[in-house]
């Protein structure tokens, strides 16, 4: 009789394993690296002040509150260098949506001029997917978020 009863509580634990909880955690911290698809050009006043440009950056994101599938949170870190500009003016925020194993997350989704939106998939505790600017200049590129240790 307890071997009938283990299957169904493995199944019971691997129903609930996807919850935004056990991606998002409030007061967690995730690290995420922002991959460059190709430099952007840019103007002379620009190429001074991301001189010189690197192609990926790493960002902390840290996590204010989480309700039902969506976290909320800001963001860090130094993206000097990194030839995309995505920050907001009073600081960068960030908020994050599940469908089933996607995840859509915005930084800075309130600004209506700035930001990066990033769709990836879950797959062992980390997302991964493609990043693309919300302005006009539309640069691209890779992203891997993941629990920092």
């Amino acid at each position: 009789m307890t071997f009938r009863a283990v299957p169904l509580v493995l199944l019971a634990l691997a129903c609930t394993w996807n919850d935004v909880s056990d991606v998002w955690r409030a007061g967690g911290r995730y690290e995420l690296k922002l991959a460059l698809s190709h430099q952007p050009s840019l103007t002379p006043e620009l190429e001074r002040y991301f001189n010189p440009p690197v192609d990926t950056v790493t960002l902390l994101l840290s996590v204010d509150s989480v309700v039902a599938a969506k976290a909320y949170g800001q963001v860090g870190g130094n993206a000097r260098h990194f030839p995309v500009s995505f920050h907001a003016i009073g600081g960068d925020q960030f908020s994050a949506a599940r469908s089933r194993e996607h995840w859509t997350i915005t930084i800075n989704p309130d600004a209506t001029d700035t930001g990066l939106v990033l769709d990836g998939e879950l797959s062992h505790g980390t997302i991964a997917g493609n990043w693309v600017t919300r302005y006009p200049s539309q640069a691209n590129g890779r992203f891997h978020l993941a629990p920092t240790t």
